[in-house]
């Protein structure tokens, strides 16, 4: 994908995509337990180093973490439905998370979702490499 992603890309050219990541506890869980055997078989979920690489087949870029203790949030989307508890406790829990990667790096590393933030290189970047 992030072949496709360079190729359509024009030089300065950029693209954002989430992937889910396979560290944050409570999704594994999830995945273990309760998640449908489909979603199971199906789902791939990038680690660190797919990320980088998908960067570096691009050109440059970054990946910022999202959803660790926001991932609990969504039992009041799927377990017990309440609009108004949903998207109170995700704005929570948003702001721990927040917090949490911006002081404790390691974090980072146990997100449920990376958004990846890319930038194909112009032919004047590539000759100063």
């Amino acid at each position: 994908t992030a072949r496709e992603i360079s190729r359509v890309l024009k030089p300065d050219g950029r693209a954002a995509f989430i992937e889910p990541q396979k560290g944050n506890p409570f999704a594994w869980i999830y995945r273990r337990t309760l998640a449908p055997k489909p979603w199971r078989a199906i789902t791939h979920y990038f680690d660190a180093r797919a990320q980088q690489t998908c960067i570096k087949l691009i050109g440059e870029g970054s990946v910022r973490p999202f959803y660790l203790f926001s991932f609990l949030a969504f039992a009041f989307q799927f377990a017990w439905p309440n609009v108004g508890r949903f998207f109170g406790t995700l704005r929570f829990l948003h702001k721990i998370d927040r917090w949490l990667f911006s002081r404790l790096r390691w974090t980072r590393s146990l997100a449920w979702f990376g958004l990846i933030e890319v930038k194909k290189r112009s032919q004047k970047d590539k000759e100063k490499r």
